[in-house]
């Protein structure tokens, strides 16, 4: 599980590594581009249901960690796919990735990716005490597959 570190407060969202690799250049696209943008994304309903989203911008700290030490296969479609939907007025979706279709040589998809649902999700949050000035409160969003 990779984690998108996010904002001054150091909020945590956690995906698989592989999903994580193709949002980054998703997102990195959008913010070189000066294009702030939001991420959503769903928590299944065993458990609790529920749509998390947030707002990313050029001028917010974001950081990528992956937990494994290799780069994985980059699949152009799914990133073609995550880039139209950030371009869309409901901004970057978190959706499976595509089936591989005839292989071009020289392709960076990976043969091997078939995953047709996204990884079950949960969503927790944190808070600091109640007692912690406002500017030190901290939200911690963590989904876990």
């Amino acid at each position: 599980m990779g984690t998108l570190i996010y904002g001054a407060d150091g909020s945590n969202i956690t995906f698989e590594d592989r999903l994580l690799a193709h949002l980054q250049i998703a997102i990195i696209t959008k913010l070189r581009r000066n294009e702030p943008h939001t991420l959503s994304w769903e928590t299944p309903s065993y458990e609790g249901s529920g749509r998390s989203t947030v707002w990313l911008h050029p001028a917010v700290p974001i950081q990528f960690k992956f937990s494994g030490s290799k780069k994985p296969a980059i699949n152009r479609i799914w990133v073609e796919q995550l880039l139209h939907s950030a371009n869309s007025t409901g901004g970057l979706q978190v959706i499976p990735e595509p089936r591989p279709t005839n292989t071009v040589e020289g392709s960076e998809q990976s043969p091997g990716a078939t995953q047709a649902t996204i990884p079950a999700a949960r969503l927790t949050r944190t808070t600091a005490s109640p007692t912690a000035a406002p500017a030190a409160r901290r939200t911690r969003a963590t989904i876990t597959a």
